[in-house]
């Protein structure tokens, strides 16, 4: 899960995915602002198919939240 996670950041900050490291968060790149954040969001709505309730987009502000959201969701296991 955490390679998939990994390559949606890369995708959506258009950076290589070696350059995204397992435990990236949000104040680790410039590029991750706002904009990207709410691109990230729909990118993980879109890949892996669950609705994400704004409120909870402030929180997945981590590969680590994310996965987190994503297998209480029913989504993959921690890696």
């Amino acid at each position: 899960m955490n390679e998939r996670i990994r390559q949606l950041i890369a995708a959506t900050l258009a950076v290589p995915v070696e350059q995204v490291p397992s435990d990236a968060s949000l104040g680790e790149f410039a590029k991750w602002d706002s904009l990207a954040h709410l691109e990230l969001m729909l990118a993980l709505e879109t890949e892996f198919g669950v609705r994400i309730p704004m409120e909870t987009m402030v929180e997945l502000s981590s590969i680590g939240a994310i996965d987190k959201f994503l297998l209480d969701q029913g989504i993959g296991k921690s890696t």
